[in-house]
Protein backbone atom coordinates (compact mmCIF):
# COMPACT_ATOMS: atom_id res chain seq x y z
CA UNK A 1 0.00 0.00 0.00
CA UNK A 2 1.18 3.50 -0.78
CA UNK A 3 1.98 5.49 2.36
CA UNK A 4 1.67 8.86 0.63
CA UNK A 5 -1.22 11.01 1.75
CA UNK A 6 -3.98 11.65 -0.77
CA UNK A 7 -3.64 15.43 -1.09
CA UNK A 8 -7.22 16.32 -2.00
CA UNK A 9 -8.86 13.83 0.38
CA UNK A 10 -7.73 15.02 3.81
CA UNK A 11 -11.05 14.03 5.41
CA UNK A 12 -10.68 10.45 4.22
CA UNK A 13 -7.07 10.37 5.43
CA UNK A 14 -7.99 11.79 8.84
CA UNK A 15 -10.87 9.35 9.38
CA UNK A 16 -8.73 6.37 8.30
CA UNK A 17 -5.89 7.36 10.61
CA UNK A 18 -8.25 7.84 13.55
CA UNK A 19 -10.04 4.55 12.86
CA UNK A 20 -6.68 2.74 12.78
CA UNK A 21 -5.48 4.61 15.89
CA UNK A 22 -2.49 5.86 13.88
CA UNK A 23 -1.58 9.07 15.70
CA UNK A 24 1.56 9.62 13.60
CA UNK A 25 -0.38 9.53 10.33
CA UNK A 26 -3.18 11.62 11.84
CA UNK A 27 -0.67 14.30 12.78
CA UNK A 28 0.80 14.12 9.26
CA UNK A 29 -2.61 14.85 7.73
CA UNK A 30 -2.79 18.18 9.52
CA UNK A 31 0.90 18.96 9.10
CA UNK A 32 1.29 18.11 5.40
CA UNK A 33 -2.09 18.82 3.82
CA UNK A 34 -2.71 22.57 3.51
CA UNK A 35 -6.49 22.34 3.14
CA UNK A 36 -7.02 20.20 6.27
CA UNK A 37 -9.24 21.85 8.87
CA UNK A 38 -8.68 20.30 12.29
CA UNK A 39 -11.88 21.62 13.88
CA UNK A 40 -14.27 20.37 11.19
CA UNK A 41 -17.39 18.92 12.79
CA UNK A 42 -19.44 15.86 11.98
CA UNK A 43 -22.88 16.39 10.51
CA UNK A 44 -25.43 13.76 11.45
CA UNK A 45 -28.16 12.70 9.04
CA UNK A 46 -31.72 11.95 10.10
CA UNK A 47 -31.74 8.62 11.88
CA UNK A 48 -28.06 8.96 12.80
CA UNK A 49 -26.40 7.51 9.70
CA UNK A 50 -24.52 8.04 7.56
CA UNK A 51 -22.47 10.75 9.15
CA UNK A 52 -20.72 13.39 7.07
CA UNK A 53 -17.27 14.70 7.91
CA UNK A 54 -16.21 17.37 5.44
CA UNK A 55 -17.87 15.49 2.59
CA UNK A 56 -16.66 12.03 3.64
CA UNK A 57 -19.41 9.64 4.77
CA UNK A 58 -19.07 7.00 7.50
CA UNK A 59 -21.13 4.99 10.00
CA UNK A 60 -20.95 4.29 13.72
CA UNK A 61 -21.86 1.04 15.51
CA UNK A 62 -25.58 1.84 15.49
CA UNK A 63 -25.56 0.90 11.78
CA UNK A 64 -23.58 -2.31 12.30
CA UNK A 65 -26.40 -4.62 11.18
CA UNK A 66 -26.25 -3.23 7.65
CA UNK A 67 -22.99 -1.25 7.34
CA UNK A 68 -19.39 -1.48 8.48
CA UNK A 69 -18.96 0.97 11.36
CA UNK A 70 -15.89 3.16 11.65
CA UNK A 71 -16.40 4.11 15.30
CA UNK A 72 -18.45 3.05 18.34
CA UNK A 73 -20.51 6.20 18.75
CA UNK A 74 -20.55 9.50 16.89
CA UNK A 75 -22.81 12.50 17.45
CA UNK A 76 -23.75 15.53 15.40
CA UNK A 77 -21.17 18.24 16.06
CA UNK A 78 -18.33 15.91 17.11
CA UNK A 79 -14.80 16.82 16.08
CA UNK A 80 -12.01 14.32 15.49
CA UNK A 81 -10.77 15.13 18.99
CA UNK A 82 -14.15 14.25 20.51
CA UNK A 83 -14.23 10.98 18.58
CA UNK A 84 -10.66 10.12 19.61
CA UNK A 85 -11.51 10.65 23.28
CA UNK A 86 -14.74 8.63 23.03
CA UNK A 87 -12.76 5.84 21.32
CA UNK A 88 -10.31 5.91 24.26
CA UNK A 89 -7.41 6.81 21.98
CA UNK A 90 -5.25 9.24 24.00
CA UNK A 91 -2.37 9.25 21.49
CA UNK A 92 -4.59 10.39 18.63
CA UNK A 93 -6.17 12.94 20.97
CA UNK A 94 -2.71 14.20 21.91
CA UNK A 95 -1.70 14.46 18.23
CA UNK A 96 -4.83 16.50 17.50
CA UNK A 97 -4.23 18.79 20.50
CA UNK A 98 -0.62 19.33 19.40
CA UNK A 99 -1.88 20.28 15.92
CA UNK A 100 -4.26 22.87 17.38
CA UNK A 101 -7.60 21.14 17.91
CA UNK A 102 -10.04 23.25 19.93
CA UNK A 103 -10.91 21.51 23.20
CA UNK A 104 -13.95 23.71 23.81
CA UNK A 105 -16.08 22.86 20.75
CA UNK A 106 -19.24 21.10 21.96
CA UNK A 107 -21.44 18.66 20.06
CA UNK A 108 -25.25 18.45 20.01
CA UNK A 109 -25.27 17.06 23.57
CA UNK A 110 -22.96 19.80 24.89
CA UNK A 111 -20.05 17.36 25.20
CA UNK A 112 -16.71 19.04 24.65
CA UNK A 113 -13.24 17.51 24.60
CA UNK A 114 -12.41 19.56 27.71
CA UNK A 115 -15.29 17.98 29.65
CA UNK A 116 -14.36 14.53 28.36
CA UNK A 117 -10.70 14.92 29.34
CA UNK A 118 -11.71 16.19 32.77
CA UNK A 119 -13.97 13.14 33.29
CA UNK A 120 -11.20 10.76 32.22
CA UNK A 121 -8.80 12.52 34.58
CA UNK A 122 -11.18 12.04 37.50
CA UNK A 123 -11.83 8.40 36.57
CA UNK A 124 -8.10 7.67 36.42
CA UNK A 125 -7.59 9.27 39.83
CA UNK A 126 -10.30 6.99 41.25
CA UNK A 127 -8.64 4.00 39.55
CA UNK A 128 -5.18 5.00 40.86
CA UNK A 129 -3.82 5.13 37.30
CA UNK A 130 -4.38 1.43 36.68
CA UNK A 131 -6.53 1.86 33.59
CA UNK A 132 -5.37 0.96 30.12
CA UNK A 133 -3.42 3.76 28.47
CA UNK A 134 -2.85 5.58 31.80
CA UNK A 135 0.63 6.67 30.69
CA UNK A 136 -0.69 7.97 27.37
CA UNK A 137 -3.49 9.84 29.12
CA UNK A 138 -0.88 11.37 31.45
CA UNK A 139 0.89 12.78 28.38
CA UNK A 140 -2.41 14.22 27.13
CA UNK A 141 -3.14 15.76 30.54
CA UNK A 142 0.33 17.31 30.63
CA UNK A 143 -0.28 18.92 27.23
CA UNK A 144 -3.57 20.34 28.52
CA UNK A 145 -2.44 21.14 32.08
CA UNK A 146 -3.09 24.87 31.89
CA UNK A 147 -6.62 24.28 30.57
CA UNK A 148 -7.46 21.65 33.20
CA UNK A 149 -6.74 23.96 36.16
Amino acid sequence: MNDALIRDRWTLEALRALRKRDSVRLKSVFHELPNAKINTTVIGARGGAPFDFGGEGFFDSRASSWATPSFKLVKHGDTLLTIALREEDPLSALALVEMGADINLANCDDESPLKMVWNVSLALQDDNGGAAHAHDYARLFAALASQLQ
